[in-house]
């Protein structure tokens, strides 16, 4: 609309600005339109092909004035004379094997054969391959039934990490770990094949199975996160590139923070209310089909174009904007969902039925999700390929295409080896200054295998049961040899004993400020010496070196404050020996 009613707006905000004081000094002249009718992308057939996007109707009750829209529009000419397209389109009850099918059918095929860097035509490889969807959600899944079959397949753009089945799963795991939250309980329940009513009498209670309470103690005995979620990932047999991310993400967001399980619980939360994204690449240069959504394509150009999941309620998209409060003309400010409790005597939250109402009474407008339609097909430069389910959109039905329904048969299909390269995620950058936790600088190799650890839950409840002594609580050993030993330790000490001490320390970095921060379990404090004393409950000094590394950075900030006294770092190990 701001395009097309350029000259009406610019005189009318100009009028507005203008209204008590000269703002706007410049004339609003009627602005000089240009029309671009050239296109250096795609063949001739796949332009005409992609105009009759902009006539198709997206429902079959939708009214279109179709010869207003095809006198508005405005025809492309081709740069090339060449144009050999094909134009397919197939429906499966199996599309995403349909789509690999279709991919294994094209790669090495002269019959879709695309313009080389030197001019020359050839069959095409993976790379020249791209599938396109309106949703995530579509790429997350044939990713993961890529991975199945091992074709090379690399996402590019945001996917909703903490969306996925995977990333969920693992919250439960969590919260079951952090305080055996129902929530966490019923989401695992509910996997195993429990029915509603059934896990309702399970969590009530506490009878759980025993098999899952066996899983449930072999996570706590796990060191860090990324090793809970590779054991949560292992025993529901996500193994596919989404799990992947999930696990990537998890452990940079580990690697960079010092969050607690509790912490990392509300983070993922957060990320799940806020539908937050994380970019996800392939690396560059490999031989790879990409996925990505309609949204991150345009300018962007490919050979070969598969335009999937043309399906019902997906394409056009039906899910709103997803936000509790909308504005729409002409309805206004409208909120979906009320808070309330009333008639319940419990808080609930339910849909606003009057904004329901007033919704539906608005005409639907199709015009962005055709224009959507129309920027995916010219992303082809040579062939295009629409692929829908068992209950294909109406766009589809419109187009000109002739519709070949399909059985797929992967059963021959030939894997292809170390074609496409893991995944890299990229966490938003804070603001401010990077931070790191010490956790960054050790190598978690130490950790592998049979070490002597405890678990992360066993080191939780000693450094918890040690900030609490210090902090003078009514704390008991409970006949635990590891808090004996700390509460022999602290009663040594004569000078004063601080606990859970946040430090950070700032540097520059390549021109680049840097903050590491950590928490120091134990500060003792004399008027000359100042001890730095880090609890471990290792049973072996086999990070000893690793551990070193945090107590430097301990170390370098308790210094900076206590200039005047001699400070040490040491390692207190909780174990007897």
């Amino acid at each position: 609309d701001n395009i097309r009613e350029f000259d009406e707006r610019l005189d009318r905000f100009a009028e507005e600005l203008n209204r008590d004081a000269d703002r706007v000094t410049f004339p609003t002249t009627t602005a000089a339109s240009k029309q671009l009718t050239r296109n250096y992308r795609s063949t001739q057939s796949i332009l005409r092909f992609s105009t009759q996007a902009l006539t198709a109707r997206a429902t079959n009750s939708e009214l279109l004035d179709v010869e207003a829209i095809s006198e508005a529009v405005t025809r492309l000419k081709a740069d090339t004379d060449h144009d050999e397209s094909r134009i397919e389109a197939l429906t499966s009850e199996d599309e995403h094997e349909a789509i690999l099918a279709k991919i294994d059918d094209i790669v090495d095929n002269d019959d879709y054969a695309v313009e080389g860097d030197d001019g020359e035509y050839r069959a095409p490889t993976y790379g020249d391959i791209a599938v396109l969807t309106r949703t995530r959600d579509f790429g997350r899944d044939i990713l993961d039934t890529a991975s199945e079959y091992n074709l090379p397949m690399a996402y590019e753009g945001g996917i909703e990490v903490f969306r996925t089945d995977a990333a969920k799963l693992l919250l439960a795991w969590l919260r079951i770990l952090e305080r055996d939250a129902d929530r966490g309980w019923a989401l695992v329940l509910e996997e195993a094949g429990y029915t509603i009513d059934e896990v309702k009498a399970i969590t009530d209670r506490g009878a759980y199975p025993e098999a899952m309470v066996t899983f449930r103690e072999n996570l706590r005995e796990m060191e860090t996160f990324g090793g809970v979620a590779r054991r949560v990932f292992d025993r529901y047999d996500r193994s596919g590139p989404t799990a992947d991310v999930v696990l990537d993400t998890i452990q940079s967001v580990h690697g960079t923070t010092t969050f607690t399980r509790g912490e990392l619980i509300q983070f993922i939360e957060a990320a799940i209310e806020d539908g937050s994204t994380h970019e996800v690449d392939a690396g560059a240069g490999t031989n790879a089909v990409t996925v990505q959504t309609i949204h991150a394509t345009k300018g962007l150009e490919y050979p070969i174009v598969i335009l999937a999941n043309m399906n019902t309620n997906k394409f056009p998209s039906t899910g709103g904007s997803g936000s509790d409060i909308a504005y729409t003309d002409p309805i206004g400010l409208r909120q979906r969902k009320v808070y309330s409790e009333e008639a319940h005597d419990v808080p609930h939250v339910y849909d606003n039925w009057q904004t329901d109402v007033l919704n539906k009474c608005l005409s639907q407008n199709y015009d962005e999700e055709r224009r959507l339609l129309y920027v995916a097909i010219t992303r082809a430069e040579s062939h295009v390929i629409l692929t829908g389910g068992e209950n294909p959109n109406v766009f589809l039905d419109e187009l000109p295409v002739n519709i070949e329904t399909v059985d797929p048969d992967l059963s021959a299909f030939s894997s292809v080896d170390d074609e496409s390269s893991p995944f890299t995620v990229d966490i938003p950058d804070p603001e401010g200054p990077a931070s790191y936790s010490p956790h960054t600088f050790i190598d978690d190799t130490v950790f592998e295998g049979d070490t002597g650890g405890r678990g992360m839950e066993f080191g939780s409840e000693v450094h918890e049961f040690a900030e609490r002594y210090v902090l003078g609580e009514a704390v008991d050993t409970g006949d635990n040899p590891d808090k004996e030993n700390v509460k022999e330790l602290l009663e040594s000490l004569d000078g004063e004993t601080k606990a859970e001490i946040d430090a950070f320390l700032p540097l520059i970095v390549d021109d680049k400020e840097v903050t590491i921060g950590g928490i120091i379990d134990l500060l003792h404090i004399t008027p000359d010496q100042i001890d730095i004393i880090d609890y471990k409950t290792d049973l072996t000094t086999h990070a000893q070196d690793e551990y070193e590394k945090q107590l430097s950075i301990y170390y370098h900030v308790v210094a900076d404050q206590y200039p005047d006294r001699e400070v040490t770092a040491s390692i207190f190990y909780t174990n007897d020996g």
